[in-house]
């Protein structure tokens, strides 16, 4: 994933640690969870100082849907990729490390859902934003020192929950972090996606 501002190659722990953070908005176009439309901000609890792992899964539903609704072949187009491409493998028989990664369209005229598992808990102050901020500093040149761009979700979720994204004309894999707090535990978790953007 390449940042605009900052062409520097990260090679090690020390490049990345001083590196500005990637800006969401240069991959995402739009994004949704369930019916809660993300906001974007610059974040200042998106960097944490302690962590628990994150309980969250893929349910094994996913989908593309054409956001050309009124042209009939994009629609149909959307239901034929979906017929020949699974975006989604949550077996039990596959490695764990596997099962965060998901095949999306990429375009703005691709919605793509990723069912989320959150389980029994209630979480709030969600945040969608590139996986590596997490290792990074933040931007100092904002008034809000040491922040990441996210995507925000305003509101508690808990239970079966649809991410839906779309994407810029960006193909390649990236690997993005959903940041939740338990609102039982006060505790911070990031579940990680790889998403693999294809055409």
């Amino acid at each position: 994933m390449c940042n605009c501002n900052d062409s520097k190659v990260i090679s090690s722990w020390n490049d990345l640690a001083v590196r500005t953070p990637w800006d969401i908005r240069d991959l995402v176009a739009n994004t949704q969870l369930t019916a809660v439309s993300g906001v974007f901000k610059r974040s200042t609890s998106f960097l944490q100082s302690s962590w628990t792992n994150s309980p969250f899964a893929y349910t094994g539903n996913a989908l593309c849907l054409s956001l050309h609704t009124d042209d009939v072949l994009t629609v149909n187009n959307a239901q034929q990729w979906m017929f020949s491409h699974k975006m989604v493998n949550n077996s039990a028989t596959l490695a764990p490390p596997m099962r965060k990664v998901a095949y999306i369209r990429g375009g703005k005229q691709w919605l793509n859902g990723l069912e989320i598992d959150f389980g029994a808990s209630p979480y709030s102050d969600l945040q969608l934003a590139i996986r590596d901020n997490a290792g990074v500093a933040g931007d100092f040149l904002d008034s809000a020192s040491g922040s990441i761009p996210i995507a925000s979700f305003p509101g508690t979720f808990t239970a079966v929950q649809m991410l839906n994204i779309t994407t810029h004309d960006f193909f390649g894999r990236v690997s993005m972090g959903l940041v939740a707090r338990n609102n039982d535990t006060g505790l911070y978790s990031m579940f990680e996606m790889e998403l693999v953007i294809v055409h």
